[in-house]
């Protein structure tokens, strides 16, 4: 693969990187005014909008082949991005984003159950993870619902991408829509807070900079993954987790600790090993 691809498939990681922390900041902003469930509707119209209109300039239409998977994938991107929110509202940002990026661990702790083979090099990522895992949440404590729903989201995002890999001849904004479209659904009853108890300019903008942040990161993963393969690119994804941690210090002053600088790097490597199969 040429260096360039690799280049911009890097340059596109971050960025995507860049716009999910952003992401993660507005919502622990918005949160805070109108609760986690007002800003997952959000978000989803707003994603939602997005992706019908690229359908629409597309001619494309929600035509599906594997209904059963695409409900997997869409709850489970539902329940992972709600008790992601949660937990922003819960812990501090550097340890909220730190815990979610354990997906890649998680979706190699499931892979047996969807028959594909886990090496002994990728058992020995996945534990030397869940060190890191340790570290991250002791200065919160176990007892921490906070911490508990960062990890739920980041072993239900690993069942997401399961069933995104089962989905390959799926269209994938169709996907996207759908995913959308079922979290709008699922989080409609937040709308009759929004309409009782209106959120002021600023927070409305607050809100829609979630929607609009979160979809400009989904564009510029895709675009990642499409310039170069997974194990090359999913390292620099991480940075989101350096981006997580200067917003918590700057915005929120949410200094992590030594324990959990030293375990998001384990995360982080042990994520990067698990991308690349196992190899050392």
């Amino acid at each position: 693969m040429a260096d360039g691809a690799v280049g911009r498939g890097a340059a596109y990681m971050i960025g995507a990187s860049f716009c999910f922390a952003i992401m993660a900041a507005l919502v622990k902003v918005g949160a805070a005014d109108v609760g986690p469930w007002a800003v997952v509707l959000v978000r989803s119209v707003v994603i939602l909008g997005i992706g019908g209109a690229l359908l629409v300039r597309r001619g494309a239409r929600l035509r599906f082949i594997d209904h059963r998977t695409l409900v997997v994938r869409s709850l489970a991107g539902f329940t992972a991005m709600l008790a992601y929110y949660l937990a922003i509202e819960r812990v501090p940002l550097p340890t909220a984003v730190t815990l979610q990026y354990t997906s890649p661990m998680f979706v190699a702790a499931f892979a047996p159950l969807v028959g594909e083979r886990v090496t002994p090099r990728m058992v020995g990522w996945l534990l030397f993870g869940f060190v890191g895992v340790v570290a991250v949440v002791e200065p919160v404590g176990w007892p921490d619902a906070g911490a508990w729903l960062a990890l739920a989201s980041g072993a239900l995002a690993g069942v997401a991408y399961h069933a995104v890999r089962k989905l390959r001849m799926e269209d994938p904004d169709a996907v996207v829509v759908h995913f959308a479209l079922v979290s709008t659904v699922l989080s409609a009853p937040a709308a009759a807070r929004l309409v009782q108890d209106p959120p002021s300019t600023q927070t409305a903008l607050v809100l829609l900079g979630v929607g609009l942040s979160a979809a400009g990161g989904q564009v510029l993963l895709t675009r990642a993954y499409h310039h170069a393969s997974a194990a090359l690119v999913t390292g620099f994804g991480y940075s989101g987790v350096v981006f997580g941690t200067l917003f918590g210090v700057l915005a929120f002053h949410e200094a992590p600790g030594w324990s959990q600088i030293l375990g998001s790097v384990v995360i982080a490597l042990a994520g990067l090993g698990l991308a690349r199969g196992g190899r050392a």
